[in-house]
């Protein structure tokens, strides 16, 4: 796929996979408005191919069991204490509210706090929104930017299961380098 100009984001939610997320079937769109001829967005059949992707898959695991056992309208605070509850479950490392901070300069100009970061490689940030919107987005990118991280995960606890796995941008398509992309890579 090459270098990538915009931000990689895959999409899931109940919606999409007929009624219930299944283990295997992620909705993948390489931009914001990729879909092929009919208008149908990709679909990746195995998020182990992807960077990270057994972990992304962890989280969305312990996504669901947070969204499902919580009601809707909580703040965004309740959700987040559970998804530490549930990853801890689940044996996944993470670390909570991590300072991120913004050097120009040699001088630090400001600080984020992003939610989670988890087994030091995706960030994970909790939203209770009607739905993920460009913004989400765009703070991510920051957050992957300022990290330097390569996979990051909107999760919104709003009124229906949502959430997205974006790629920092200039990352590749997701997936994890082939050998012959490894070798390449190494020799530039």
């Amino acid at each position: 796929m090459g270098e990538l100009d915009s931000i990689v984001v895959e999409r899931a939610s109940r919606g999409f996979t007929g009624g219930q997320l299944t283990n295997s079937i992620w909705t993948f769109r390489p931009s914001a408005d990729a879909s092929d001829a009919n208008g149908a967005l990709n679909v990746i059949q195995d998020p182990r191919k992807l960077l990270h992707g057994e972990i992304t898959d962890r989280i969305v695991r312990a996504y669901y069991d947070v969204f499902d056992a919580l009601p809707y309208g909580l703040p965004e605070s309740a959700y987040h204490r559970a998804m530490l509850v549930a990853l801890r479950d689940l044996g996944i490392n993470f670390e909570t509210e991590v300072d991120l901070p913004v050097y120009f300069r040699d001088q630090l100009v400001g600080k984020y706090r992003a939610d989670l970061i988890v087994e030091q490689k995706i960030i994970v940030e909790n939203k209770t929104l009607p739905r993920i919107v460009e913004p989400n987005r765009i703070q991510l990118q920051g957050y992957l930017t300022i990290a330097k991280l390569q996979v990051g995960m909107l999760l919104n606890f709003g009124p229906e299961p949502e959430f997205e796995r974006c790629l920092a941008r200039g990352s590749r398509s997701g997936r994890p380098p082939s050998p012959q992309e490894s070798k390449e890579s190494k020799g530039s």
